[in-house]
């Protein structure tokens, strides 16, 4: 059986780029970065709710009057 000479196979072979992928890795990172997303935004809340009750404190307003945060 003769090679078959094909301009444009031959040139899509000659940049193909193949690697082996690890999933198990990639989901890991995924997974890192989102939990660290997470961590971020529960200190921000938790940052808000302190200067919340700071202000509320300093004020002597009581919190059930102050509108929820949800």
């Amino acid at each position: 059986m003769e090679k078959r000479e094909n301009a444009i196979n031959n040139r899509l072979n000659k940049t193909k780029l193949e690697r082996e992928v690890d999933h198990e890795q990639e989901r890991i990172d995924r997974v890192k970065k989102e939990n660290a997303i997470k961590r971020v935004a529960a200190a921000e809340k938790v940052h808000l709710i302190l200067a919340l009750i700071m202000s509320s404190v300093q004020s002597e307003t009581p919190l059930r009057e102050r509108p929820s945060l949800n």
